[in-house]
């Protein structure tokens, strides 16, 4: 969830655009609880360049955890169906990176 509440917080904004004092507001918003500018602006900073469906399918094809406090994905078997059935093409690049990593 906290992924997501990033996204919809920051739209389209690229991590240069946004200044320390804006992610200090979110921290001190308690926006996403336990969480400090630095981790926020971290994460986005490495996710900003992805849409929001894309960083579903990275989170659900690694498996990553879905919040930052490391929370699964809830309704994940439905979720991973939906975005697989939707976003098939880009599961198989996901998918064909990882052949190529471990061919190496």
């Amino acid at each position: 969830m906290e992924g997501i509440t990033l996204y919809k917080t920051l739209a389209s904004k690229k991590a240069s655009e946004v200044s320390s004092t804006f992610w200090q507001k979110i921290a001190e918003q308690n926006l996403l609880p336990e969480r400090s500018w630095e981790s926020l602006k971290k994460f986005w900073v490495s996710h900003e360049k992805k849409s929001i469906e894309h960083f579903l399918c990275d989170a659900i094809y690694h498996k990553y955890d879905f919040c930052l406090s490391f929370a699964e994905i809830p309704n994940k078997h439905a979720l991973e169906t939906m975005l697989r059935e939707k976003y098939e093409e880009y599961f198989l690049q996901l998918e064909q990176g990882d052949n190529e990593e471990s061919d190496d």
